[in-house]
């Protein structure tokens, strides 16, 4: 993330990032799935992976809402 960027309006709203900004770089523990993992398995896995995600964006908004 960084203080500088574009942000798209898409369906994962992704952003650009700028030059001259201030940055942040930020990531979680490993993630393991097992590879026997069901169709339920993944999708509760999936469900965990995009909290974290959420949870990491919301944490880097926050470091680069400081100055």
């Amino acid at each position: 993330m960084t203080s500088a960027r574009l942000e798209l309006d898409n369906w994962d709203k992704a952003s650009i990032a700028l030059p001259f900004g201030r940055g942040c770089v930020l990531w979680s523990e490993p993630l393991h799935v097992r590879r026997c993992a069901d169709a339920r398995e993944m999708g509760l896995i999936a469900l965990d992976i995009a909290g974290q995600l959420d949870d990491l964006h919301a944490t880097a908004h926050r470091l680069l809402a400081r100055r």
